[in-house]
């Protein structure tokens, strides 16, 4: 932090500049609506400001600097409205929440849309770029999360880009149009409860209109049906991308969004597979550990004991090369005390490496294998095999060149490491 930052002389400079830049937006937002850009003059918006021509020059140099700052403002505006997409998989709560925004916006920022209204009527000459690259990336963006919802059976099928033009149409009317709205409601602005009542309309006409449906009552029609093939496929792709996320940055720094680009989906079609981070987190786990847990069910009681332990000892190290990214997924886990699983791990996992432990101890008994604890054996055993795939860059780093043979080479020294303690003679 630099020594000036908490200066109060710097914090008032800072304040007034932010102060006189609104003041100027606002005046020029008046403006702009009411003559266009080439009607306008910076002369006209700082006589309405209140301010010195000089003064707003020194804020924005030129009539194009302060339009487009306007314009970049209220399409930011409109942009972040379209958070309800992302923070909702229901279109039923994405749209209304979305409706409710940009009436919202509407009613706070009329000029604004107007300035817009204006420019798009004179065929955006000034704004033609912005249209064609920013807006034209956020349309295709939101078009395909509408596309999923179609897939998915929750709003009927129609063109993406239409219910767009609708709700933007719709919405910015009450704006761009507030004086016929008025003078038909006896020349007075509409009052609170008859704006919430336009909402409440809007929203009941669009929504019903695409026929838009509850997700949860779709889950529950999907869930009791077996998963078609594409649904697998999908399930599948999402795992995938969620194994490499997590793997990576650990459960906290992970996002529904970073799945959804390692996978190339949309996020609510991450959404609507798994409600949330949370359920995606477990299913992997869970799928994890059942088949961590493979292995160990394989060693035999009846059985040559040695042959049993060290074939668990290469089917472990096996999953390490095989199935790096899962073994680091799960020691994430274990090093956060394993929020997610720790029922499991003291479930399945326990009973499991009870009745293994038993088999030991009976081998132990019949002077089969060394005395040496039984718990201590398998924690051995899952550390250093998983040492292979948790500490990859470490060995690879430490090995150089060689290190494509680390496999082989530790398959032998384990073998030979295991087999001498287990050895009873």
């Amino acid at each position: 932090m630099s020594k000036n930052s908490k200066n109060p002389k710097t914090i008032a400079k800072a304040k007034t500049r932010l102060e006189n830049e609104q003041i100027i937006l606002r005046a020029a937002e008046q403006v702009f609506a009411e003559f266009g850009f080439k009607g306008a003059t910076t002369k006209m918006i700082a006589d309405l400001a209140g301010i010195p021509k000089a003064n707003l020059h020194y804020y924005y140099p030129t009539k194009a600097a302060l339009y487009s700052k306007i314009v970049e403002n209220i399409f930011e505006i409109w942009l972040e409205a379209a958070d309800t997409f992302d923070n909702n998989a229901d279109p039923i709560t994405a749209l209304s929440g979305y409706i409710d925004k940009k009436m919202a916006i509407s009613r706070k920022y009329p000029f604004s849309s107007k300035v817009w209204a204006n420019e798009i009527l004179h065929g955006a000459p000034i704004i033609q770029d912005y249209l064609k690259t920013h807006l034209a990336e956020w349309t295709r963006t939101r078009e395909a999360d509408i596309q999923v919802w179609i897939d998915q059976g929750l709003i009927d099928p129609i063109e993406p880009q239409h219910l767009l033009y609708m709700i933007w149409a719709t919405t910015q009317h009450y704006a761009d149009f507030n004086h016929q709205i008025e003078t038909l409601n006896k020349g007075k602005p509409l009052t609170n409860k008859q704006w919430d009542n336009a909402c409440r309309d809007i929203k009941k006409i669009i929504l019903d209109g695409v026929g838009a449906r509850n997700i949860s009552t779709k889950s529950t029609k999907i869930s009791n049906k077996i998963k078609t093939r594409i649904q697998r496929k999908k399930t599948e792709q999402i795992l995938a991308a969620a194994l490499v996320v997590f793997s990576k940055y650990g459960f906290r720094g992970s996002t529904i969004d970073q799945i959804a680009d390692q996978a190339g989906m949309s996020k609510p079609n991450i959404l609507y597979y798994f409600n949330n981070k949370e359920s995606l987190h477990s299913h992997l786990l869970e799928r994890l550990l059942t088949a961590w847990l493979e292995p160990l069910k394989q060693i035999n009681p009846d059985g040559e004991p040695t042959e049993e332990i060290l074939a668990y000892v290469e089917r472990k190290l096996q999953m390490s090369r095989d199935f790096p990214r899962e073994s680091r997924l799960f020691a994430n886990e274990i090093l956060q005390g394993a929020p997610h699983i720790y029922n499991l791990i003291t479930g399945n996992l326990k009973t499991l490496v009870e009745q293994k432990v038993a088999t030991i101890e009976k081998w132990q008994e019949m002077g089969k294998v060394s005395q040496i604890d039984p718990y201590h054996l398998l924690f051995s055993i899952w550390a250093t095999t998983q040492h292979y795939a948790d500490f990859d860059a470490q060995i690879r780093g430490l090995m150089g060149k060689n290190h494509h043979q680390r496999y082989d080479g530790a398959e032998a020294f384990l073998r030979h490491l295991y087999q001498t303690v287990l050895n009873t003679n």
